[in-house]
């Protein structure tokens, strides 16, 4: 009498197919099973809920620092050292201070003292900063910024010949988030072409699933973190990953512009109206503290200057999370004072399913992010970690996963779309 077979398990037979270098293939029982679980999906979902403000074409406005008022020059040059105190609001009362030499952004902006005036200053607190040598910047009056960035007020730069989405995969085990997400940028529409970086611990059959769903994959060496070590840190998934973040600076030889999303966030709908911002780094504010910016969706302009730069601040400098989050916020202090290089996003680019949990028994804070444009699954456990733990959120997730694996098997799930509220 032959053996009974094993029960059917998806993220095995899932696994098994897409991380095994050895070659193994996807369980024969698998595609009956995703267009049943595609099925049931469909038919036990919750009813749309489609989440906007007056119109469906409207985008949460970027708030800005109101236009200060011009007061007389005390002074139109200045040097500053490291030691300065803290300083990335208006500089003196009431001008704006810009870096002339400064194109990386990396300095931020710090208020300093530039000589006797009307009115005294108020010290800010001290901090320690990113940059320990003297610097020069100019004070000027503050430009004038868009009111969003909407199609109705950016036109999107169609020349977009060096310009690129990036992910970054550094181990196996996250691959399904992988596929998630490009197979969701390309049901975005753009036209953009995607790159996936990754390390050697990338196995040759991880890789060659990457292919099929992006244009370049491109093995970068892994950056170590330097607070992988913490107590705090024992299940921290970045510590193994988040430093090496930092390559995607590297790319300034093939790209101008690169938006960066972390493989576990998916995109909702066409975000390529990113790609028309004129700034060196652009993001999402945090959850907490939400002064600070989320490093999961990134607008950066590469250059070797701030490559150098971040790879030698790595290894020393602060991270309040322990990760490449409260690392780049250190490395860009100027981002929340609205440093004319940096730029906020609003909260809609970088939705994290953490703000989901904490206010789920207020549910008009989720709603009124307005439409989501990247829904990102910050915290643990991820969706293909716990297929049994489905939420709201975990069910988007799923949707466009089962997608992205019967497109090559020819089972029709349909485009993303059934959940309209995420």
């Amino acid at each position: 009498m032959s053996a009974a077979a094993a029960p059917f398990s998806l993220p095995a037979a899932v696994g098994a197919a897409n991380c095994n270098a050895g070659g193994a293939q996807m369980d024969p029982r698998a595609p009956a099973f995703l267009a049943a679980a595609a099925s049931d999906l469909k038919r036990t979902s919750p009813s749309p809920r489609v989440v906007s403000s007056e119109s469906d074409d409207d985008v949460p406005e970027v708030s800005y620092p109101s236009q200060p008022k011009v007061a007389v020059p005390r002074g139109d040059v200045v040097e500053a050292t490291g030691d300065d105190l803290r300083g990335v609001l208006e500089a003196e009362a009431g001008g704006f201070a810009t870096f002339d030499d400064d194109p990386s952004g990396l300095l931020g902006l710090r208020r300093i003292d530039t000589g006797p005036g009307d009115a005294p200053h108020t010290p800010l607190e001290p901090r320690e900063t990113a940059i320990r040598e003297p610097y020069v910047f100019t004070k000027t009056a503050a430009k004038p910024r868009p009111a969003s960035i909407s199609d109705d007020t950016i036109q999107v730069d169609h020349n977009a010949a060096r310009q690129a989405y990036v992910t970054l995969l550094t181990s196996d085990g996250y691959l399904p988030g992988a596929e998630c997400l490009l197979h969701s940028l390309r049901q975005s529409g753009t036209r953009r072409p995607v790159v996936t970086l990754v390390t050697s611990a990338v196995s040759p059959r991880a890789r060659a699933k990457l292919e099929q769903r992006c244009d370049r994959v491109i093995e970068v060496p892994a950056v170590p973190n330097p607070h992988s070590s913490r107590p705090d840190q024992a299940d921290k998934c970045w510590t193994d990953a988040g430093y090496t973040k930092l390559q995607i600076w590297s790319l300034h030889d093939d790209y101008d512009l690169l938006v960066y999303i972390d493989v576990d966030a998916i995109v909702r709908t066409n975000i390529d109206d990113l790609f028309a911002l004129d700034v060196d780094l652009a993001a999402a504010p945090d959850v907490f503290p939400p002064d600070k910016f989320n490093a999961g969706v990134l607008v950066v302009r590469p250059s070797p200057e701030t490559h150098a730069r971040l790879l030698q601040l790595a290894p020393t400098a602060p991270s309040y999370d322990g990760g490449d989050t409260g690392l780049l916020n250190f490395c860009f202090p100027g981002w929340f004072a609205g440093h004319e290089r940096l730029q906020r996003l609003p909260f809609a680019y970088n939705a994290q399913r953490t703000m989901h949990w904490l206010t789920r028994a207020a549910p008009g804070y989720w709603q009124a992010i307005g439409e989501i444009r990247v829904l990102h699954f910050s915290s643990a456990p991820k969706p293909w970690e716990a297929p049994d733990r489905k939420g709201d959120l975990e069910l988007v997730w799923w949707e466009v996963f089962l997608s992205s694996q019967v497109a090559g098997l020819g089972v029709g799930v349909g485009a993303g779309g059934t959940f309209g509220g995420f």
